[in-house]
């Protein structure tokens, strides 16, 4: 299905990309203030491990604030605190820290993950990596990388053979997001490509953003995992879909036996490229 989505401005786009960037640096300034400290951490769930922190919260808390604010009408959708309903067209995707685990653990390759929809379409975003001071911002047309004060436009790589590809996944094993099918589907594409590397979470897409990686493969997503993610790839040149070739949107994050796709993702950085790894996955 392709859904209609309002035009967005020049004027709207720059608007609000300015003020996705204030929103990441609200949220950098509680993530950097607890990284690497000891740290109180809670597991969501009874039977797995999915940890939260105070800096998850005090950031998605802080982000919230700032579009309650300046803009009451939009609507927010979050990994801590859920969905406000707004009424408008406008909603705010957050994940705080998207890697936890890997926040926890004193990795710097966790990031702040903020996106913007317009009638359900996430349309401009960020992933940022407040620690070594890397953001990537998607919006129709190009995705650009800030580093150091400097700007610079971000290309997907031209590769389109899967034995000459760099790919990613965050953890390859059944135990983790996977299912085992969709492990041994993951091994069966990994084993024909040229280098594969792990434990990257959303950071890798942003690496496939900047012409690093090639694809990115994965499953067991939430919404709030991928939203950010299809604007910086597809600004960038790269493709984003679910292992079917569709569309990604809040529904795609339901389970699989509920009517939904699993969270399962493949970003490529050419159409020859996502042919070849959705074939394989099928």
């Amino acid at each position: 299905m392709v859904r209609r989505v309002m035009s967005l401005l020049s004027t709207d786009i720059e608007k609000f990309t300015h003020f996705a960037g204030q929103l990441a640096d609200a949220a950098a300034v509680e993530t950097l203030r607890l990284f690497r400290t000891s740290l109180n951490v809670t597991n969501k769930l009874k039977d797995d491990f999915d940890p939260v922190t105070l800096a998850d919260q005090n950031a998605e808390k802080a982000i919230r604030s700032l579009i309650t604010t300046q803009f009451p009408d939009h609507g927010i959708l979050g990994e801590e605190f859920g969905e406000t309903k707004g009424s408008s067209s406008f909603r705010w995707i957050l994940d705080p820290i998207d890697g936890t685990r890997s926040f926890i653990a004193g990795v710097p390759t966790w990031t702040t993950l903020i996106a913007l929809e317009v009638d359900g379409v996430p349309i401009i975003s960020i992933i940022d990596q407040p620690y070594i001071g890397e953001r990537w911002v998607g919006m129709p047309g190009s995705t650009c990388f800030e580093r150091d004060g400097k700007t610079s436009v971000c290309h997907v790589t031209k590769t389109s053979n899967l034995a000459d590809a760099i790919i990613s996944t965050t953890d390859p094993s059944p135990a983790a997001y996977f299912t085992e099918e969709e492990a041994a589907k993951f091994a069966g594409v990994s084993q024909s490509a040229k280098l594969t590397r792990y434990s990257c979470d959303a950071y890798a897409y942003a690496v496939l953003a900047s012409g690093g990686f090639d694809a990115v493969i994965e499953a067991g997503l939430n919404y709030y995992d991928a939203a950010a993610l299809i604007p910086v790839v597809k600004g960038a040149g790269g493709l984003i879909t679910d292992w079917q070739g569709d569309e990604v949107n809040a529904d795609w994050a339901e389970p699989q036996e509920k009517g939904g796709k699993g969270g399962q993702l493949v970003a490529a950085a050419t159409p020859g490229l996502q042919k070849k790894i959705l074939q394989s996955l099928a």
